[in-house]
């Protein structure tokens, strides 16, 4: 008996993995895709962009040539640690998530990811929290949630971290961190313009006003759901939000408002 939550996660990857590889046809390297518009989840583990498609296992970053999408052709395989979860794509720029470090990368004419810079998340070895990211031109934010790994210190204190991170990344071989936000549990995310959105485990989706980095708003809660990941379906002002066993599909105006349009049991 296949279990509900692995099969609902390769349904939604699925969708990732189509929206993703619609959204990469037709750019070249050199070219810039237009990152705002990209369609895919924060726990994507795969993305495509022109005739290339882009993995991380669980440690290695591995380059694809999918030219003809029936033979793929890896040609680049980059080892970096054992913790990679998640990929987002911004223009020629690659942002690879890990428990313990956001990785950048920038793409060259080839389509082979170059690093840029690595940024760790803490200090401390034992805390190793999930942290997709997504990112504009000018800032990367990361959901950190260790609420699944309470970790007890040498001194008997329980250690949590559930919080979003934002990173000017205007320099992307110096990311600086400017602001962080205290959350509950958070999960995936995604963005559209100024307004992003938040999955939280146990506590629905959230929308938050990011014109200000430095001084973010919440704009709307919809919760009493269990919330994994989101796609942002921009053209159409609609989310995809999965969670525990349903797709839930929401509408939302220019100001962030949600507006519940229909669920999809698994």
């Amino acid at each position: 008996m296949i279990n509900i939550k692995t099969y609902l996660c390769f349904i939604f990857s699925m969708i990732i993995f189509l929206l993703s590889c619609s959204e990469g046809s037709g750019v070249s390297f050199g070219d810039t895709a237009d990152g705002s518009s990209a369609q895919s989840g924060s726990y994507a583990n795969m993305i495509t962009i022109g005739d290339r498609l882009y993995i991380v296992s669980r440690s290695s970053l591995i380059t694809m040539d999918i030219t003809d999408p029936l033979f793929p052709i890896e040609i680049y395989r980059e080892q970096l640690s054992f913790d990679l979860e998640s990929l987002f794509i911004n223009g020629n720029t690659l942002f690879v998530g890990s428990q313990t470090n956001l990785y950048i990368y920038k793409i060259n004419e080839n389509g082979i990811p170059e690093e840029a810079s690595v940024t760790p998340y803490f200090q401390f070895d034992n805390i190793c929290p999930r942290d997709p990211v997504v990112a504009n031109d000018t800032i990367a934010y990361v959901t950190l949630s260790s609420d699944e790994f309470q970790v007890v210190d040498n001194c008997g204190r329980t250690q949590i971290t559930n919080e979003l991170r934002l990173y000017n990344i205007v320099d992307i071989e110096n990311p600086e961190l400017i602001n962080i936000v205290d959350l509950e549990a958070p999960k995936g995310l995604g963005f559209d313009g100024e307004l992003l959105f938040i999955c939280e485990k146990e506590n629905g989706i959230k929308v938050f006003n990011i014109a200000d980095p430095l001084d973010i708003a919440l704009i709307d809660h919809n919760a009493s759901f269990a919330a994994q990941d989101v796609i942002v379906l921009r053209v159409e002002n609609r989310l995809l939000v999965v969670g525990g066993s349903a797709i839930r599909q929401y509408e939302y105006d220019e100001l962030g408002k949600l507006t519940f349009i229909s669920v999809l049991e698994i």
